[in-house]
């Protein structure tokens, strides 16, 4: 084809113009074959024809073949993106029809696409939000967006309430929203797709500021996070958005729709207070020792334990008249610093104790594998729980060597080194109810129990409504109720967190339980045992697979439930990073325990690491 004027050009553009509007003919690819000199010396027609409304241009030729090969290739690419650009059109009509509001953004939340009801009920214009984020131009409460983003980085959908704020008015609605998480290439999220749901949109000003909620925990045991009032609010913010409701949460529900509509009969709404208050207790079903009555048995010990677990109100402290021991009849002896002395590498090494990567297979290597007694009078000495007990250094530290040598060492979970790694790290809690704590805190790592657990402590710290949210006296954590909810949910953390652990320390906490679970199903087998656990066959098992449903159907909403009360965001970090990991293994065929073993001696080895790192 040779150079074309402007009046041809357009008699091109209004015959290919024809050719698409006729019926059957929209997604026409239209070609123009030009001579090759075109290509080699001239540009200018090529634009011009393709602007006219072709939509490539190819070099005449006589081979059969590559002709043939030109319109396979057209057909693949040309075609099948018209196609699909006249299916998004008609998405973007549909959309722009519902009545719901659709909002499409990259993985940094940053706007790509709203719909027309977005603009009308939100007051905004898509063009003023193109690239930018959620947090500047729509989201009242980023915390919000933190929450749901840490179900979508992970590939999963969410939904919850989200607070949103209109332009021109800054009012704020509250409305139900659910999010998608979308890949364009590769595993991770490209676009995040929200659909707010108009049915449930409750206009709600905001413009009184929210009173102060004083820090729940003493000034001596300030976590640094719960210490500041802007970030309790938050994390009660980030626990309502959680996706767990109890049957209570809905009676509590209920009893609120009731209560508004009685608001004339003040004493109603008394006695529905007082039901709701027994409600949110967690011991609904716990039996308790009459206030008239005291309970009396010949051995002190029998009557403190049925005491601690039928009372649910504060023991006396304990002190060395109330306390039974070896050595109530004898002097106190006050703790002495250093009394019990360790190796100097052990030493330096317990430096660390309190840091987050703390290294128990170290310890438990350079102790000879009686890591609990070092590290339990460590962290003894570190909270002076010797004074507290009114006990010197020389029993405790027999105390734990008599427990420690009553562990099985042949269990490669279950030994001394587990119970040193569920210390570490506890933070600092009285000791005048140890007995209760300890008996109570251990049925809670029952993991019969862990939904039940996990959506008491929810639904006590996320039920309140905004009026009670505002209050000073809204401090859930003082009642005794509660306290033990924290304690119970802090034990339950402790227990299950090798996921949670730099990836090193989870894969070999998950190689240990791994093998201990495969020898009992090795045992059971030889000795013609009912086999408890037949899923965990050292041949058939994938350890990877087991981490990850582990993850996703126990860890991840306690993790995240603990990390909204306490904020401790390392917690998350680490179990999202070996969450991935574990997905890697998987699909890289390292499913065995002999595979992880050789991960372990290669690419996880702690001199790897430390080249990799210093690489």
């Amino acid at each position: 084809m040779p150079n074309v004027s402007d009046k041809e050009l357009l008699s091109q553009y209004l015959y290919l113009k024809s050719i698409r509007n006729t019926r059957g003919s929209q997604h026409t690819v239209i070609i123009a074959v030009v001579k090759r000199s075109a290509f080699e010396k001239d540009d200018v027609t090529i634009a011009s024809l393709l602007e006219s409304g072709f939509n490539r241009c190819l070099i005449e030729t006589t081979n059969l073949l590559a002709c043939v090969n030109e319109m396979i290739l057209l057909k693949h690419s040309d075609m099948r993106m018209m196609s699909q650009h006249a299916t998004c059109q008609a998405l973007y009509t549909a959309l722009d029809k519902c009545k719901d509001l659709v909002i499409v953004t990259d993985e940094s939340y940053k706007f790509q696409y709203m719909n027309a009801a977005c603009e009308k009920q939100l007051g905004l214009k898509q063009e003023d939000t193109l690239g930018k984020t959620l947090q500047e131009q729509l989201v009242y409460d980023t915390v919000q967006i933190n929450t749901m983003g840490s179900s979508l980085l992970r590939a999963r959908e969410w939904s919850g309430p989200m607070t949103l704020k209109r332009k021109s008015t800054q009012e704020t609605i509250v409305s139900s929203c659910r999010a998608v998480p979308f890949s364009c290439a590769g595993r991770m999220p490209t676009h995040f797709i929200l659909v707010f749901d108009t049915n449930t949109i409750d206009p709600n000003m905001l413009s009184q500021s929210r009173g102060s909620i004083h820090s729940i925990r003493r000034g001596s045991t300030d976590v640094r996070s719960v210490g500041s009032d802007y970030l309790r609010r938050t994390s009660l913010a980030k626990l309502n958005a959680l996706p767990l409701e109890a049957p209570i949460t809905k009676i509590v529900g209920l009893i609120d729709q009731i209560r508004d509509n009685l608001g004339a009969n003040p004493q109603a709404v008394q006695l529905l207070d007082k039901v709701e208050d027994i409600l949110k207790s967690s011991e609904l079903y716990v039996s308790h020792v009459k206030e008239d009555s005291k309970f009396k048995a010949d051995e002190p010990v029998v009557s403190d334990l049925i005491t601690a677990l039928l009372s649910k109100t504060p023991q006396p402290t304990i002190t060395a008249s109330s306390r039974r021991s070896s050595n109530d009849s004898s002097v106190f002896r006050p703790s002495r610093t250093g009394l019990i002395k360790a190796p100097a590498a052990i030493r330096d090494l317990l430096e660390t104790s309190l840091t987050w990567e703390f290294d128990i297979f170290k310890l438990e290597e350079l102790s000879r594998r009686r890591p609990l007694q070092h590290l339990g009078m460590n962290l003894f000495h570190h909270f002076d729980v010797c004074n507290a007990l009114n006990c010197d250094e020389k029993t405790l530290s027999n105390w734990l060597t008599v427990i420690e040598a009553n562990y099985h060492y042949e269990n490669s979970y279950h030994n001394s080194t587990h119970a040193a790694d569920v210390m570490q790290n506890l933070d600092r809690e009285t000791y005048k109810l140890a007995r209760h704590n300890v008996i109570d805190m251990i049925l809670a790592t029952e993991m019969t129990k862990h939904f039940e657990h996990l959506a008491k402590f929810v639904n006590v710290f996320c039920t309140r409504n905004s009026s009670e949210l505002e209050s000073d006296e809204y401090m859930p954590i003082l009642s005794p109720e509660n306290t033990t909810l924290v304690k119970r949910m802090m034990i339950k953390c402790s227990d299950v967190s090798n996921p949670t652990r730099p990836l090193r320390l989870c894969v070999e906490w998950a190689r240990r339980i791994a093998e201990e679970y495969f020898q009992q199903t090795d045992d059971e087998k030889a000795r013609g045992l009912p086999v408890v656990m037949p899923m965990f066959d050292r041949s058939t098992c994938s350890i990877p697979k087991s981490q990850i449903g582990f993850v996703d159907y126990i860890i991840n909403d306690m993790i995240e439930a603990w990390n909204a009360f306490i904020d401790m965001p390392e917690l998350l970090t680490y179990m999202r990073q070996n969450y991935i990991r574990w997905k890697e293994f998987d699909e890289q065929g390292h499913t065995t325990l002999s595979a992880i073993q050789k991960l372990q001696a290669t690419v996880l080895s702690p001199s790897v690491s430390s080249t990799l790192k210093s690489d």
